[in-house]
């Protein structure tokens, strides 16, 4: 197969595949009542721990104002906090309930078990290669300015459009 449609092919496969993965989260927020927005703050707050509104809007690229509205919910279900900075009144830091945060860990415990299962057909060997391609996908795909500028969606030098 010619070089441009194997790479073609790897990319029509990741988009599958990311695909694929972005259902599977979505059925794993349904789990906890929780929409895709809702989800993602909780990844963020889980990955990074206590973070501020400003600092939620700048990583998912919405409105601090709809990231407000968001966490009001996601605190009304009891699953996140706002803590107020005693040394600046205006910071509030949000972060994970502690006893939604336990069961998160659990539910994540679960989830390495089931892709762990469900790669059970794939030797170690094969399972070292796939992680060594994708990492280094992922690194040509980081150092790309031309990919990450169409993923931020910036105008092009040269035609002024937006990519």
């Amino acid at each position: 197969m010619e070089r441009n449609a194997v790479v073609f092919d790897i990319f029509k496969t990741l988009k599958k595949v990311t695909h694929s993965l972005r259902h599977n989260m979505e059925e794993e927020f349904k789990e906890f009542n929780l929409t895709a927005p809702q989800g993602t703050i909780i990844t963020y707050l889980f990955k990074y721990g206590d973070l501020r509104i400003i600092d939620l809007s700048e990583k998912m690229r919405i409105s601090s104002s709809t990231i407000s509205g968001i966490v009001d919910r996601l605190e009304d279900h009891g699953y996140v906090d706002r803590n107020r900075n005693e040394n600046n009144r205006r910071e509030v830091r949000i972060s994970l309930n502690d006893k939604f945060k336990e069961k998160l860990k659990k539910h994540i415990l679960d989830r390495k078990k089931s892709y762990s299962n469900l790669m059970t057909a794939v030797s170690e060997k094969e399972l070292e290669e796939i992680y060594i391609s994708l990492k280094k996908l992922e690194n040509i795909l980081k150092n790309s300015s031309e990919f990450n500028s169409e993923i931020k969606g910036e105008k092009n030098a040269e035609t002024g459009k937006i990519s």
